[in-house]
Parts: C-alpha cells; structure tokens; sequence
C-alpha cells in the first residue's frame, strides 16, 4: 500500500518515502504542533481478524514502553485504511549494513557498536520483550556512532496481531536466524544473542556464518551445520574471541551464553588481550620535524667548522675529510636504495602480469569429481595453483569447509552430500581474505 505525499494520518502529514522494507513501506513525516520530524513505517497487512486491532493496540504500547538509548523510540500508533502503521524516531544516517560495506570493525568500532547493542537487548528481555530480527540493517547509526536498534518486536507484533507477509518476512531474516525460530519452535532471548552472535561474526570476519544461494539451503545450514571458525579467517583476533563467538552462535539455546551483555564482554576482553598487528619497519619510523630532531654527528662538526680559522689553501682539513666522506657515504647509499626500489618495482611488474585478472594466479584452477553427483555420493574437490600455505574456505549450498592449501597452492578435499541433498545446480566457490575470487560449477541429479 502506497501512501501519496500530503496524505495526513491523524497529527502526521506524510512527505515522501524513505524506504522499503520486508515489513512495509518507511515514509518521512511532520507533526506541525510539534514540529517533529517522524518517520512513519506503514505495516504491510493481510488477513486481519477481528481482534487484530486490540491485539496490535497491546502489542504496540509494550514496545512503546521500552526506554533506551539504543532502541529507537516509538511515539505513536494507528491504522489507515485498515493497515497499521507506527510512527517513530527519525534518524537520517545510514545502518550497521552500511557499515558493514566497509569490511571488518576495527576493535574499537566493535565495542562502541556492540556494547550499546547488548545492552539494549538485555534491557528489552528484562521487560518480556523479544526482538527477534536482529540484523544489520535494524541498527542504525546516528552522527556520533552510537548504535541505535529499530524494528523492535514487531515480528511478535505482526504474528499476535494477525498480520502476515510474504515467506519470510514475519519470522525473522534468515541470515541471523536462530535454529530454533528456522523449524518454527519456541522463541526467548537465546534467539536474539544467537542473531546477536552472528552479527558480531560478520562484524569481525567480513562474511555472515552462513551463505548460500537459497532460503531453504540458509535455514539448513543454521538448524544443521557449523560455521566456519572465526579464529580460521582471523587467526590474529587469538582463539577466545573465536570461542566466545562460537558458543552465541551454539544450536541449543541452553549451549549459548546467558545474556547478551556477556557474550559482548567476553569478545571485547578477548580482542583486548589480542595481540595488535606488528607495524613494518617503514610504518614504525616516524619521521620527526627538523626543528625536533636531534642534530647529527656531521651537523655538529660541519657548524664547528665554521667558527674556526680557514684552513692554509691546499690543504684539506680533517673535518672537511669527515664532511666529504659522510656526503659520499649517502650517495651511495641513495644509490643503493633507488636500484632496490626498480628492482622491486619491476617484480611487482611481472607478479601482476602473472596474475590473472580477478587477482588469481595464472594457472588457478578448481574442479569438482563428479560434476554431476547424485545426492548421497562422495565428491572431491581439487585446487591447484593458489596461494601456498594459504587457509581457504570451500564453500557450496550450505557447507563451508575449512583447509589450506599446500607449499605448492594445491589443495585436495572430499564431503558426502546428504542423502536429501536438493537436487539443483550449486557454485562451488574457494574463499581467503574475505573475497571468493575461484568458482566452479556442480550439478546435483
């Protein structure tokens, strides 16, 4: 449902749409008495009952009562021509998932970002309130980088009210889905730390727990499998933060930490205790202002010089011997140190033209046996000539596995489909560094 601009719903007067969502359609307004900026979410709605109404009434004042700085407000509620909308804070910046483009947090962005977020879900459990979408594209960020949670509560909202939407939409976003709110079971605050757990996952690894071309097979994979360990493609982030990720993202609620606030903690000490990346040797001499710097041995010999009487002509000082010795000295070294550079320059040159143009070696390969596996079969799969020693993801449907390459870039391994494995086409993708850049085909029959 459409709203035109100039419309009013009740005090709001509706601008202009400011967004589109799987819950319905986001639009700036006005409220002249206030001279508020709101943005007003209309809610798709299908199917109403009769009580739906008084059930979105109870449902919209719980989650008006939350009082947080890190859950969006919500000021207002109603219906326009039979659909809900809510009306809340206005914030104009962009979202984590535009943070996220950027690629991994920094350690001090994942504190400022996560602490406010737990917080604010604990917060929401402690007055019965569940969030149950908890994704990147609901935490928005206002000017000064404080994280903001929006959406709050209304998947229950639309379930209870008698509203439902397309597949999907009405039970969460699957890339953050808990196990247990996938099959359709019982759904408390472990759903929301495992959403919470997997968001923190993508914010350190670059990539979400779980890919896959797919609803059904993402759903699998977050009921079934395991997700890559995030110390395999962070290995620098040291085995706790790996850990405490690891047991949000644990199948059995019962497995997961016990608030949200701890499960951060536990992340933040363990990127604490982390040792940081070791500067080069370029980036760690910094180059100090002459007026700071200390003068050199030459400096101080050259400036003595001149106070002193000038030498009988024809005969060279010993200071001037010093002087020329140390100046010839540097030549050389200048010299020494622009050969070094064109030589580096010109291997530079020929690793590019051997690589290929995605940044792959030449002579990169990937090749899966059978191409055409029947679901229960064993099939290997084979790479060749990738970066030696380099830990690699390999990634088809929802299976991730975990290997490295050998000395020579090859690699070699084998995985048995299920014996309900979809039948259909899969890419079948070989991921390092946050990228995927070697992809093959199979086709499951």
């Amino acid at each position: 449902m459409t709203i035109a601009s100039g419309t009013r719903l009740g005090p709001y007067e509706i601008k202009e749409s400011i967004g589109r969502g799987a819950m319905g359609i986001v639009y700036r307004g006005y409220h002249d008495a206030l001279a508020r900026t709101v943005a007003v979410k209309v809610l798709q709605a299908y199917t109403p009952d009769s009580e739906s109404p008084a059930r979105f009434r109870q449902e919209a004042q719980a989650i008006a009562q939350l009082k947080h700085p890190s859950i969006l407000q919500v000021f207002d509620y109603g219906e326009h021509d039979g659909t809900p909308y809510m009306v809340v804070e206005y914030l104009p910046g962009g979202s984590l998932a535009d943070v996220y483009r950027g690629g991994p947090l920094s350690r001090e962005q994942f504190a400022q970002v996560f602490k406010p977020l737990a917080a604010a879900l604990d917060y929401a459990h402690t007055q019965g309130i569940i969030h149950r979408d908890v994704k990147p594209a609901n935490v928005l960020i206002q000017s000064d980088g404080t994280p903001v949670l929006a959406d709050f509560g209304l998947v229950k909202l639309l379930q209870n009210s008698g509203f439902s939407t397309m597949t999907g939409m009405a039970t969460g976003t699957p890339a953050y889905m808990a196990p247990e709110q996938a099959v359709g079971k019982g759904v408390g605050p472990a759903a929301d730390i495992y959403a919470l757990a997997a968001m923190a996952y993508q914010g350190l690894a670059g990539v979400p727990p779980f890919t896959a071309d797919g609803l059904v097979e993402l759903l699998y994979a977050h009921v079934h499998n395991e997700p890559v360990p995030l110390g395999n493609i962070r290995p620098d982030l040291g085995p706790a933060v790996s850990v405490a990720v690891a047991r949000g993202l644990a199948k059995s609620p019962v497995d997961r930490w016990g608030s949200c606030v701890e499960m951060i903690d536990a992340v933040v000490r363990g990127l604490a205790a982390a040792p940081m990346p070791v500067a080069t040797p370029a980036a760690a001499q910094v180059d100090v202002a002459p007026q700071n710097r200390s003068a050199s041995p030459a400096t101080t010999v050259m400036e003595s010089s001149r106070n002193r009487d000038p030498q009988p002509q024809g005969e060279v000082s010993a200071v001037e011997e010093l002087v020329s010795s140390h100046r010839k000295g540097r030549r050389w070294l200048l010299a020494i140190a622009a050969s070094a550079l064109v030589l580096l320059l010109a291997l530079g040159i020929v690793y590019q033209i051997r690589q290929g143009q995605n940044g792959l070696p030449a002579g990169a390969a990937l090749q899966v046996s059978p191409a055409s596996p029947l679901p229960g079969e064993e099939i290997v799969i084979t790479g060749q000539n990738l970066p030696p020693n380099q830990l690699i993801s390999v990634q088809f449907a929802t299976r991730r596995i975990a290997t490295q390459t050998d000395a020579s870039g090859n690699f070699q391994v084998a995985e048995t489909l299920a014996a309900r494995f979809p039948l259909g086409s899969y890419a079948v993708r070989v991921c390092w560094r946050a990228s995927c850049p070697l992809a093959t085909r199979m086709t499951v029959v």
